[in-house]
């Protein structure tokens, strides 16, 4: 049988995602293909002179462990994988069995401690937005609990792909102390409905008093860098 790679997969979720969007005809159609145009992906990967193999990433959304792979291979820093659907972190685990710097956890973070009932997509991708897909239940733990019982007192770069609930996670860290430990963060917010286009809006309204955007290819991928004291 004909076997997909991660990357292909990806490339084809990207795709159908851009698909929905033309049909849709919101703004995340118009992002994604300038993103294409642009071959922005390589964005996500540059940060020579910041990176470094002291640095600490945190991949939250690790799916099958393309990012935090590219990422360690370039910086070789720690990565921090967190990814709670169990067959996409079986990926990870096995794919980094051998690798003391990057560390998977089975859980996703959020805003608090709960348990969810995620739906999962047949592109392997997972979500908390579900439209009469599969579900699963899935642990979720507080960022900034985790954070601080791990005694992690800077994140260098917070990579945040979790389909939907970048709009639980963020406010709580934002207003926290805990968002200035952060140095670099890129986000890909969705949206699935017209709240969380609303909440996108407040939610980088109240990040600017801490970081700057760096690039911004609306509801794709943006990054922000931490403002210099």
């Amino acid at each position: 049988m004909f076997k997909v790679s991660t990357k292909a997969r990806r490339k084809i979720h990207y795709l159908a995602s851009f698909l929905r969007s033309v049909f849709s005809r919101n703004v995340r159609a118009k992002s994604y293909y300038k993103w294409l145009k642009d071959d922005a992906e390589k964005i996500r990967y540059q940060y020579d002179g910041i990176l470094n193999e002291d640095s600490i990433v945190f991949d939250v959304g690790g799916f099958e462990g393309e990012f935090a792979e590219q990422i360690y291979e370039k910086y070789k820093c720690t990565v921090y994988v967190f990814e709670p659907v169990p067959d996409h972190w079986s990926i990870c685990v096995d794919k980094f069995k051998n690798n003391s710097k990057i560390k998977v956890y089975k859980f996703g973070l959020s805003d608090k401690n709960q348990q969810m009932r995620f739906s999962v997509a047949s592109n392997a991708s997972s979500s908390n937005h579900s439209e009469n897909q599969q579900t699963i239940e899935v642990e979720l733990k507080s960022m900034i609990e985790f954070m601080r019982n791990a005694n992690i007192k800077k994140i260098d770069l917070l990579k945040l792909n979790i389909e939907g609930g970048e709009y639980d996670l963020l406010p709580p860290l934002i207003s926290s102390e805990e968002i200035k430990k952060i140095s670099f963060l890129q986000i890909q917010f969705h949206d699935f409905t017209e709240d969380m286009r609303r909440n996108k809006s407040v939610i980088t309204n109240d990040l600017q008093k801490t970081h700057q955007r760096t690039y911004n290819y609306e509801f794709v991928w943006e990054g922000w860098k931490r403002l210099e004291n």
